[in-house]
């Protein structure tokens, strides 16, 4: 019976109407109809004028970046030349102020309000005073004696308040220094 029956279906399927056959395979995909071809606008070529070369110049001239200016402010040390550096760098409206100790006094306090006053001299040639500091940062070999050197920086800076840190190190290029400091100005 079970061969009977698949004759039977194979029969139906030869036998349906060729619509109904057509239903039952994939429709072909459609012809897309031919493109034509776009056609771009005609243009007339521009029109070349001189350029004088005095409107080349200009034109040059203000696309350069500026040039930054790099000044060197020296304290007159004989440390300067022979370590290879400078008090203070000016580049732009920025001042950094290297290292600066005070070998003036054996106190902490005495030797961190030396080294303030040393970087203020050191800056006002420049136009740089108290209020243009925007960072310091505070070397000391006993850092618990840390609020003697904040007595000396908050007398200085306590309106202005800059940034900065205070750091313990073993110990600086002199024994008898406790004290080193640093400053970033920025002139107005």
């Amino acid at each position: 019976m079970a061969v009977a029956k698949k004759k039977l279906v194979k029969k139906s399927v030869k036998t349906a109407k060729p619509a109904a056959r057509k239903a039952a395979r994939p429709a072909p995909k459609a012809k897309a109809a031919p493109r034509k071809p776009v056609q771009k606008p005609v243009t007339k070529p521009a029109k070349k004028t001189a350029v004088k070369p005095a409107a080349k110049k200009k034109a040059f001239a203000k696309a350069k970046p500026a040039k930054i200016v790099r000044k060197l402010i020296s304290s007159g040390s004989a440390w300067e030349p022979k370590l290879g550096y400078s008090r203070a760098v000016r580049v732009g409206n920025v001042i950094h102020v290297s290292g600066t100790t005070y070998g003036g006094a054996s106190d902490v306090y005495g030797q961190a309000k030396g080294a303030i006053d040393t970087i203020l001299s050191a800056v006002a040639p420049e136009g740089g005073r108290a209020e243009h500091v925007v960072r310091t940062r505070i070397y000391m070999t006993d850092i618990s004696q840390w609020q003697e050197v904040a007595r000396a920086h908050g007398a200085v800076f306590g309106e202005i308040r800059p940034a900065t840190v205070i750091v313990e190190v073993s110990k600086l290029i002199d024994p008898s220094l406790h004290v080193e400091i640093e400053a970033e100005l920025v002139l107005g």
